[in-house]
């Protein structure tokens, strides 16, 4: 079983001078006002089409479904009954609309999704952490219902039974154990806030932060290239703990740079440094948005793939990096680099909503929009998506209601 408490890998060399030449490009690159530019507060605006394209949805669909998937032009979704990977969104988004807003109506709708996607806690994959930890661990916060705070550990109980100690690592799912994704970075928020949550007596305390600890050490040493780019997957042998391939699922190919899996990684080492306080994560998560930085196009809005240029663009892969950003303005302590990053997920924010976001690009269509969503690109390679609409929401709300 790995035990190591710090990766031998050295990211100290990101350097604020750097960001801040990089920062300043991006300025120069920035998109040209469109629609609605006379508002003298774009992102306000763009929270309110936000709420606007949740009315909509409502409307549209009934508790029990959950969106993924929207065409561009018309806004339709397409709906599961089961939550998958990303019904946890949708559920965050309502409970983000009444934490902000206070109005009665996002409550109600708030419980009724999160209700209806309780009982799902056990199925054998690492989803349970993006499905739970934006519905249930979102509504206990704001609620402290012993139900909702009852379905979060449950969740946290099933990655925790999935983690296997000889690699020190929580595989994707159960009917390949062999295989890791750097989207489980952002599933072991889920295991850090069971830490400081659960009851004293019970296992889950000291088991969730450290398995969350090890499989966050693991991706660390083995998914980050020495130029801050990540692979998207790596496969152990499940008896030895041994690397057998790295490789991509979604991205260009097995050496390229998936972007929206670079964005999870930035996001996901941020949270394990907040959690841990642990120094090498936060020097990770910087070098991982260095490398955003240098390789976003000239309009501020990353390709599916850093090396791939020109397919297609993955705005959900700018909303969570945005949102990372402006979360790690607020984490370095330095005031120069947090003015910095401030301002880059500000400007990347804005990039989303002039170039991509209705009805800002378009003024007779719905609204709310969030364009040009790469899932894969094989299929689904260019939509709405519900987990860029989450992020982006929760890059508003920080520029909106956490302006310092």
């Amino acid at each position: 079983m790995k035990t190591f408490l710090a990766s031998g890998m050295d990211f100290s060399s990101v350097r604020i001078s750097t960001v801040l030449l990089f920062f300043i490009v991006c300025c120069l690159h920035a998109r040209p006002t469109t629609a609605r530019s006379d508002r003298t507060d774009i992102y306000t605006q763009a929270w309110e089409t936000m709420l606007d394209r949740i009315e909509w949805t409502v409307q549209h669909i009934e508790p029990g479904y959950f969106p993924m998937l929207a065409d561009n032009a018309t806004g339709e979704w397409k709906t599961h009954r089961n939550p998958k990977w990303t019904g946890g969104f949708w559920v965050g988004m309502l409970w983000m609309a009444y934490e902000k807003t206070g109005q009665e109506k996002y409550l109600e709708w708030a419980r009724a999704w999160n209700d209806s996607i309780l009982g799902y806690e056990h199925e054998g994959n690492h989803d349970r952490g993006f499905v739970y930890f934006y519905s249930s661990v979102y509504a206990y916060k704001l609620t402290k219902n012993p139900s909702y705070l009852n379905s979060a550990l449950q969740a946290a109980r099933q990655l925790v039974e999935m983690f296997q100690s000889s690699g020190g690592i929580i595989p994707q799912n159960l009917k390949d154990k062999e295989n890791v994704i750097i989207d489980t970075m952002m599933n072991l928020q889920l295991l850090w806030w069971t830490h400081f949550n659960a009851n004293e007596n019970d296992p889950l305390k000291n088991s969730c932060p450290e398995i969350a600890l090890l499989h966050a050490q693991t991706t660390l040493t083995d998914f980050i290239r020495e130029d801050g780019s990540t692979w998207q997957s790596v496969h152990y042998d499940s008896s030895t703990g041994k690397i057998i391939k790295k490789h991509t699922h979604q991205g260009y190919s097995d050496s390229s740079c998936w972007s929206r899996g670079q964005s999870w990684g930035f996001y996901g080492f941020l949270k394990a440094y907040e959690a841990t306080g642990n120094d090498v994560f936060l020097d990770a998560a910087k070098a991982l948005g260095e490398y955003i930085i240098v390789h976003l196009p000239d309009d501020g809005v990353p390709w599916y793939d850093y090396d791939d240029p020109g397919k297609y663009k993955d705005t959900s892969a700018g909303a969570i990096a945005a949102s990372a950003f402006l979360q790690l303005s607020k984490t370095v302590t330095d005031p120069n680099a947090r003015i910095i990053y401030y301002e880059f997920g500000k400007q990347m924010v804005a990039n989303l909503i002039k170039g991509h976001l209705t009805p800002f690009i378009e003024p007779e269509s719905l609204v709310g929009i969030l364009r040009n969503g790469c899932y894969q690109i094989y299929k689904n390679a260019d939509s709405e998506t519900i987990w860029g609409d989450y992020y982006l929401m929760e890059a508003l709300a920080a520029l909106i209601f956490e302006r310092e």
